[in-house]
């Protein structure tokens, strides 16, 4: 009994009471600054430094509003980092001593569709925009070739930016043998799926188009090329309200054992 409330020795030794199983691991980020704590069953100083620390620039890139669909910051890894970053597991403080866990991802994002997730790794320079609210598309995704399909239908911020293809680099496309539908598909936006389509358009040329102009035909046709990936990444906290302080703020982001990778005030 005595051990268990924490009895003290003459000497000043103390032992504390034992933890429960289960306990929450991130318990110490809404306490004090110095506290240690059991992740992993190993013991571990808030204020450790992180193997990472040094390894990734944050910026508040977008905190001055009350949108959490519009509220963002980013985090890059240093260009000059030997080895890439998993940054799933990684937590976020806010001033409030809030906490939010980036979670996993979809290396290949497809829209109204369970995508599988992985963890999230950033490689030398790669960049990734943590966006407080909910992903528009259910899952945090990193950035490809084809992904500037989505700011269509639905609503990022910022706009999903990428290399989109030109329509025609569109393979097969002058295998067609009609030049009406050559010359239209040549004249058409990049990544804008066609949703009216002209009335003289031939069966082939609209099933031509159904095929390849849109997110899926897109990553059928270029998933395997060499530049598919960005290996910049939208990352979701999925909160309904603002996260970060709109100015004179600060941003604290620990990594998966609780140790402090960096902390910048804006």
């Amino acid at each position: 009994m005595w051990y268990s409330q924490g009895g003290t020795f003459q000497s000043g030794i103390k032992f504390e009471p034992p933890q429960q199983s289960g306990a929450n691991n991130y318990d110490f980020f809404n306490s004090g600054e110095t506290i240690t704590t059991s992740v992993n069953g190993t013991l571990r100083d808030s204020q450790a430094a992180s193997s990472y620390k040094d390894q990734i620039i944050i910026r508040a890139s977008a905190v001055a509003t009350t949108n959490p669909q519009q509220e963002y910051i980013t985090i890059r890894a240093n260009y000059d980092n030997k080895n890439p970053i998993n940054i799933t597991g990684w937590v976020l403080k806010n001033n409030n001593n809030e906490v939010a866990t980036i979670g996993q991802g979809s290396y290949l994002p497809y829209s109204a569709r369970i995508n599988t997730t992985e963890d999230i790794i950033l490689k030398p320079g790669n960049e990734a925009v943590i966006v407080t609210g909910k992903s528009p598309i259910g899952t945090n995704f990193q950035i490809n070739t084809c992904v500037e399909y989505f700011n269509q239908f639905q609503n990022f911020i910022p706009k999903l930016t990428s290399q989109c293809p030109y329509t025609s680099s569109v393979p097969g496309l002058y295998n067609l043998n009609d030049n009406q539908c050559i010359d239209y598909i040549e004249s058409l936006p990049r990544c804008q799926m066609q949703t009216n389509m002209p009335w003289y358009l031939q069966n082939e040329c609209r099933q031509f188009i159904n095929e390849h102009l849109n997110y899926n035909g897109c990553v059928n046709d270029y998933k395997n090329k060499k530049d598919f990936y960005s290996g910049d990444w939208r990352i979701y906290l999925g909160k309904s309200t603002d996260f970060w302080k709109d100015r004179r703020g600060s941003i604290t982001i620990f990594d998966a054992m609780g140790n402090l990778v960096e902390r910048v005030s804006y």
